[in-house]
């Protein structure tokens, strides 16, 4: 049996935000956004409709965009998506994300060696957003994610659901509000890993995020600001089954443990227009994240591509994250 837990205890905390399922999609995969602080739920962006699926109805054309991050501890993050109108007041955005880590030596309780091996997080989402008349915008999306953690443990699969609305309240100002990753959660049975009798099954649910956020445009100076709130609840349980023989007759016995967390999270960010081809962007997020970033609009009208680039800290201090993206329209 590989010491495989010992190594995820190491892994995990490094490679995401919180020891929670699903925690690789929460970091934001976008360069855009992370440099001001993924405070986007109210953004007026089609493109960044995986914070809030209503965004997508502001697609005016098909744009795409590849971002990747280098991050320390050999990890792994990188997505890519697709933002299309659906005339004549529809817009869609499908997308894929993808984090992980390589190169674990696998060995034995007793220290022999068996096989290098890596753990991985991937998931494919699909937001719709439609307009309900001049000011309002509501979306609906489905992320389907999987996990794998090892060779001892079959991968874990997911389903959750977004739901989201924006509404602009006057010319430079925008409300939005989103409920993600509803029902979602990863289910394993850890037996094998372990060497137990009997089953050894554990749910992760993915933490139940609501969000409400401002978008305040200020056209003479080139200023956009945002400015959101998120409570997250996180929801789990863990069960275990066992054959016990204490009392001379063997005996099933079912263990079972809830476990219920819950935090609320303040973003803030904001993007100033220094020239007509660079936009220079900040952001905070109170769990001690600092970003920044600028963006370079290229010369090519046709497909107005753009590079954007974020510097950005990661919790308690573990390390920097860079990350760059390449925007374009077809």
């Amino acid at each position: 049996m590989k010491l495989t837990l010992f190594l995820l205890l190491i892994a995990i905390p490094t490679m995401v935000t919180a020891q929670f399922a699903g925690a690789p999609f929460r970091i934001g995969h976008s360069a855009y956004a992370a440099s001001m602080g993924n405070a986007l739920t109210a953004s007026g962006d089609a493109g960044m409709s995986y914070f809030n699926p209503a965004l997508a109805a502001n697609a005016g054309s098909k744009q795409v965009e590849l971002s990747t991050a280098a991050m320390a501890f050999d990890r792994k993050l990188s997505a890519i998506s697709f933002t299309t109108s659906l005339p004549p007041t529809a817009g869609l955005t499908i997308g894929l994300v993808y984090s992980g880590v390589d190169g674990f030596d696998g060995r034995t309780v007793s220290g022999y060696p068996t096989e290098r091996f890596g753990i991985y997080e991937a998931q494919i989402f699909t937001q719709f957003g439609i307009r309900i008349g001049q000011k309002t915008q509501i979306g609906a999306g489905i992320k389907f994610s999987m996990a794998d953690y090892g060779n001892n443990v079959d991968p874990a699969t997911s389903v959750a659901l977004d739901i989201g609305l924006r509404r602009q309240l006057t010319p430079s100002t925008a409300f939005g509000i989103t409920v993600q990753d509803l029902i979602g959660s990863y289910t394993w049975n850890t037996q094998e890993l372990y060497g137990t009798v009997g089953s050894n099954q554990q749910i992760d649910k993915f933490p139940l995020r609501l969000k409400a956020g401002l978008e305040y445009v200020h056209a003479p100076t080139g200023l956009t600001t945002y400015a959101e709130l998120e409570r997250r609840a996180l929801f789990a349980s863990y069960s275990s089954t066992s054959v016990s023989t204490s009392l001379g007759t063997p005996i099933i016995v079912t263990e079972q443990l809830n476990v219920t967390n819950a935090a609320t999270i303040a973003r803030i960010g904001g993007q100033w227009s220094a020239h007509d081809r660079i936009r220079l962007r900040l952001g905070y997020q109170s769990d001690s994240r600092i970003s920044g970033g600028f963006s370079l609009l290229l010369p090519h009208d046709r497909f107005a591509p753009s590079l954007d680039y974020t510097l950005a800290t990661e919790p308690a201090g573990i390390s920097l994250i860079h990350q760059i993206a390449f925007r374009f329209q077809l």
